[in-house]
């Protein structure tokens, strides 16, 4: 009885982990096709990175998200950070890049856009679907011990 219910909490915890790791790789490929479909090509400038953290063997590694300042359609001029990171410092600031962005969200905008970031979530989307499959396993093996 006790295996089982412990079978059922880490199941439990893997489908909590399992839905949050599927929510987080969803949403990028959601704001592609997003601007996929509605996004307008504009010349923009890149203003700076800024560092995202991630805590990795104890150390804090992180991606580099490039900062776009480009025209909106209204004749203003818009500055968002892009939503794809990319590894390294390419470019410097000031440098004149083609962005894309959503005339409905503008802080929704991306610039030249990397093969290498679609193999990174589909990799979050395999390990979410594998953590899902886990909790389905585990949950099912807990309910037939326990019945």
């Amino acid at each position: 009885m006790v295996p089982a219910l412990v079978m059922a909490a880490i199941g439990l915890v893997l489908a909590v982990l399992g839905f949050g790791v599927l929510r987080d790789g969803l949403l990028p490929i959601r704001d592609a096709l997003i601007l996929r479909r509605r996004g307008v090509r504009v010349t923009g400038d890149l203003m700076r990175y800024e560092h995202l953290p991630v805590l990795r063997r104890g150390r804090y590694r992180g991606s580099e998200v490039p900062v776009y300042r480009f025209p909106l359609t209204d004749g203003g001029f818009w500055e968002a950070r892009s939503i794809t990171a990319v590894r390294a410092t390419v470019r410097g600031s000031g440098t004149r890049v083609e962005v894309v962005y959503d005339p409905e969200d503008p802080d929704r905008v991306t610039g030249p856009i990397r093969h290498r970031g679609h193999v990174g979530t589909a990799f979050v989307l395999l390990l979410g679907l594998v953590a899902l499959g886990l909790f389905v396993f585990l949950w099912t093996t807990a309910l037939t011990h326990i019945a």
